[in-house]
């Protein structure tokens, strides 16, 4: 069977492998790499990541580690039918031999798209090829650990579940038990790296706190934020750098009035510190609009994967000012468009007022909303 990636390229994939998802697309979406970065893609299956990294970057060198002998051999020729071989190359192996199959030091980044399911649970698979793909039967947590020498740091994400899964093996979103029940068992596993390593090695992302309805850790449980870019953290770094901003911000400033997104997940947080802002400065408001998404649907929360029709849907004729601020995260990179490829002006047409793109950091942001003239804060690689 063959798929249409990106517009650009195209892959097949053997009816007893894993069919591609929406999870790849989200994720390569999602993924914070430097220009031309060598990255490699561990458990690549029949290429399509980083298909998607490749189309999403015309400078990026993949390098796939696949332990299935047909879904790399499949992978090769998707690199092959796309004139990628200079840039995809294919590695048939375990991840767990990194040491002998990858180049130490070879990689800027390293990305994967994991099976979801522990041993034994779960539907039993059609063929063992799609039992591998789904399963950890050949690599799991504590495997991961073991590599603590070669390995940096583990973010553990909830998968986003759209609509778009349609003939797709069914997957049911965590909920607060489910999260709950996770988080003791990441938790555990980062507390015996502390004690073992020196340090937690593996982060839970801010999603499964928020799920299980826990409080986000203080910040020195991030150590260093080593998996800030993949939004880890993120909650915990965002309100203490805003609350930071806010303290040594003077007071005295002039009336305004202005609407901002976010989506449902950060609603909480965002919806918190504007209260915070206006009462420090009562002539600020800054009114908070939650977005669900209903583009992909199922469980996305982020704010990263908003898209203008959204905002649009669900702001038209109920926006209390003539400013709206867009959270730079909700655009693609190095451009000023939304995932729907609806672009920043078209947003304010369309809603008749002036868009205002937002810094990422809270310290920034606090800073860009008490301004007295906004500016459109343009996202930048490092």
């Amino acid at each position: 069977m063959e798929e249409l990636l990106a517009g650009r390229f195209t892959m097949e994939y053997a009816g007893a492998q894993f069919r591609l998802s929406t999870d790849s697309m989200v994720l390569a979406d999602f993924a914070a790499f430097p220009r031309g970065a060598a990255i490699a893609d561990l458990g690549c299956g029949c290429g399509a990541l980083s298909l998607l990294l490749c189309a999403g970057d015309a400078q990026a060198r993949l390098t796939g580690v696949e332990l299935q002998p047909d879904a790399a051999a499949c992978a090769r020729r998707n690199a092959g039918r796309n004139g990628l071989t200079e840039r995809f190359t294919v590695i048939n192996g375990d991840l767990r031999e990194h040491r002998t199959l990858l180049p130490h030091g070879a990689f800027d980044g390293v990305i994967s798209n994991p099976p979801y399911y522990p041993a034994g649970s779960g539907r039993a698979a059609e063929n063992e090829a799609l039992a591998l793909a789904r399963s950890e039967l050949a690599c799991t947590l504590d495997d991961l650990c073991q590599l603590h020498e070669s390995i940096l740091s583990i973010a553990a994400v909830p998968s986003g579940v759209t609509r778009y899964r349609k003939g797709l093996y069914p997957l049911t979103p965590y909920d607060r038990e489910t999260a709950a029940q996770t988080l003791n068992i990441l938790e555990e596993y980062g507390r015996r790296c502390v004690k073992e390593y020196g340090t937690r090695l593996i982060y839970p992302g801010d999603e499964w706190y928020l799920a299980a309805e826990r409080p986000v850790p203080e910040s020195d449980f991030y150590e260093e934020y080593a998996q800030l870019e993949n939004g880890v953290g993120m909650w915990r770094l965002y309100r203490d750098e805003f609350l930071g901003a806010l303290a040594h911000s003077r007071t005295g400033r002039r009336i305004r009035r202005m609407d901002v997104v976010t989506g449902t997940l950060a609603a909480p947080l965002i919806q918190e510190m504007m209260e915070a802002l206006h009462g420090r400065h009562p002539s600020v408001k800054v009114t908070v609009h939650p977005i669900r998404n209903n583009f992909f649907g199922g469980n996305v929360g982020v704010a990263g994967l908003v898209t203008a029709t959204d905002i649009i849907a669900q702001c038209e004729g109920r926006l209390s000012s003539g400013t709206l601020g867009v959270p730079a995260v909700m655009l693609r990179e190095e451009k000023d468009t939304f995932l729907d490829d609806m672009t920043i002006e078209q947003l304010g047409q369309r809603l008749g007022v002036k868009v205002e793109v937002l810094p990422t950091s809270g310290g920034d942001e606090a800073k860009a909303l008490l301004r007295s003239g906004l500016h459109i804060a343009r996202r930048r690689r490092p």
